[in-house]
């Protein structure tokens, strides 16, 4: 869950809990204590809980380097209505640094430049709701859909409900430049009976204590 892998002895935390049980049982046929003094047993007997495992993995991200001019394309600037006919993007460092009519920017020797005359471009689309789905398990050199994606101008995808935490392992190989597909963001698999077997309050309750 998250950057911890947590493992639990099943065996072991239902002897656990009979024992807890045994010993209430014996303290409620026992001497009758007050509120104050019941309430201080109760703190006492600590909960069993899962193994937890820290785990960290280290890449470094994949971050263009140096500059680059898009130039003679028709530009959509996103400032109010404005629409360039004839203009110009500098980029430096993976960042638009410029965006001007044609041959109207400062452009630093040696930047390589791109002719996108005829062509339009936009900003990115952003889907906040995508359902992306990869293939589970062993993980591919390359996702079609994200390609697709990508290929169709969505440069940023927001997935509010994965199915599975591979898509978090997706997400690092496009940040590490290992795949070409938009920037992902996503959430964990929901907290179902159909993927999880939750079939009571308390153990929904668990998970949530546990993920807070």
């Amino acid at each position: 869950m998250g950057a911890s892998h947590f493992v639990y002895d099943v065996p072991a935390g239902k002897k656990y809990k009979d024992s807890i049980a045994e010993v209430k049982k014996n303290k409620k046929d026992g001497v009758k204590k007050d509120s104050l003094d019941k309430k201080e047993d109760e703190k006492d007997l600590s909960e069993f809980k899962a193994e937890e495992y820290k785990i960290k993995v280290s890449y470094e991200k994949d971050i263009p380097k140096g500059t680059l001019l898009i130039k003679g394309a028709r530009v959509i600037s996103m400032k109010d209505d404005e629409i360039l006919e004839n203009g110009d993007i500098l980029i430096e460092n993976n960042r638009i640094k410029a965006v001007g009519p044609s041959g109207s920017l400062s452009v630093p020797d040696g930047t390589k430049e791109i002719d996108m005359s005829g062509k339009t471009i936009l900003p990115g689309f952003v889907d906040t709701h995508a359902h992306l789905r990869p293939a589970w398990g062993i993980h591919k050199q390359q996702v079609w859909m994200y390609a697709a994606n990508l290929a169709y101008g969505v440069t940023t995808t927001r997935d509010p409900q994965t199915g599975t935490t591979d898509v978090l392992t997706y997400g690092d190989m496009v940040d590490a430049g290992m795949i070409d597909d938009p920037r992902i963001y996503s959430t964990d698999p929901g907290l179902g009976y159909w993927g999880y077997q939750l079939e009571s309050l308390g153990t929904y309750q668990g998970c949530f204590k546990t993920i807070q």
